[in-house]
């Protein structure tokens, strides 16, 4: 049985299944590639440089029912005014589609409202489009890599060299998705100057201020972005864009086609140095 979830940035979810209220009937996509192409003064035709993949079109075919036992909704007019509400136009959220194998999910975001089919009896269809800045779906579950972790030891993290077992700061993550994956990267740690590479890509991001006890500093590389997150009560909490705590040397890097080979370095070798890189496999 497939399920289709919606959850939106503003916090409005809707569940399409098979015998609930809003009934999953099928889900397409199309994806498109662009050309980029130039073109000479009095050149007949055009030269083509590069092929990028276009923005995924998705079109999500539903039907909803009501005033059944256990209906959330009795009112046909209360449960179109609530996907209304749930896919509000060019409000960014993620789609989920559980399945037999993987699951999938996209940000995305409806390109219009809800389109609602005539009523029979107690039931309506319901057609809703997306259009995703990414261009691909991917896996549900995230893929996650630890460096600066300790193994074999009693403590994570350990301050060295007082350290019991072997402190790891490379990693071999292997990318055979054909697409560059941009991650997103966690920091934790005391020290300063810290320098997170792929060093395979000829790449680093480094971090000229330090991070106190209880913060964490999270770099997205999608949206070129570095934000200061503060641990209260076991929940973590975004307070600062800190952007400008990265060198100017440092780039936004990504895990290249094939093999990458990435770095944890810093400049005091007695400070343990905890760094989680995190990404989502293209399908």
């Amino acid at each position: 049985m497939n399920t289709l979830t919606w959850v939106s940035f503003n916090g409005r979810s809707v569940t399409f299944n098979d015998g609930g209220q809003f009934w999953f009937s099928r889900i397409t996509d199309a994806l498109g590639a662009e050309e980029q192409v130039i073109k000479a003064p009095g050149q007949d035709g055009a030269t083509t440089y590069g092929v990028t993949l276009a923005r995924p079109a998705i079109h999500l075919s539903a039907s909803l029912t009501v005033n059944r036992a256990g209906d959330r909704f009795k009112s046909m007019d209360d449960a179109v005014d609530f996907l209304n509400r749930a896919f509000l136009p060019n409000t960014f959220g993620v789609l989920t589609e559980q399945r037999a194998g993987t699951d999938r999910m996209i940000i995305c975001r409806p390109a219009a409202r809800p389109v609602f089919g005539e009523r029979i009896q107690n039931s309506r269809t319901v057609d809703i489009d997306f259009v995703a800045d990414m261009p691909r779906w991917v896996e549900k579950a995230e893929t996650v890599f630890e460096l600066g972790k300790e193994v074999g030891g009693f403590r994570f993290p350990l301050r060295l060299p007082t350290r019991m077992g072997l402190y790891i700061k490379d990693a071999v993550i292997r990318n055979e998705t054909g697409d560059e994956i941009k991650p997103v990267i966690e920091i934790f740690t005391t020290s300063e100057m810290i320098r997170v590479a792929n060093e395979t890509a000829g790449l680093f991001l480094k971090i000229e201020h330090p991070i106190r006890d209880g913060q964490k500093m999270v770099i997205d590389c999608a949206d070129t972005s570095a934000w200061l997150y503060e641990n209260h009560n076991g929940q973590w909490s975004r307070v600062l864009n800190v952007s400008d705590w990265l060198t100017h040397d440092s780039d936004y890097w990504s895990l290249v086609n094939g093999m990458n080979y990435i770095t944890l370095r810093n400049e005091r070798p007695d400070m343990t140095v905890i760094a989680m890189v995190r990404y989502h496999r293209p399908l």
